[in-house]
């Protein structure tokens, strides 16, 4: 992972959940918060965090637009 300011830049999207959980908790974001903030659910967020579940590219960009960061895949 690579962070400037609001841009993140990951080169493999199944890190996607661990880099969430990093980003989410550099905000000082609770997951309730976030998922209430980004229009999904906690269950989500915790499922993603924690590897179990995939996070669809279309909630990879609603969650960091939450966390107010640029997603950047590649």
């Amino acid at each position: 992972m690579n962070e400037e300011n609001d841009r993140i830049v990951i080169h493999n999207a199944d890190d996607l959940g661990r880099v969430l959980k990093i980003a989410r908790k550099d905000a000082g974001i609770s997951q309730s918060k976030l998922a209430k903030d980004a229009g999904v659910t906690i269950r989500s967020i915790t499922h993603w965090e924690n590897g179990t579940r995939k996070m669809s590219l279309y909630s990879a960009e609603k969650v960091f637009r939450a966390l107010k960061k640029k997603l950047v895949i590649g």
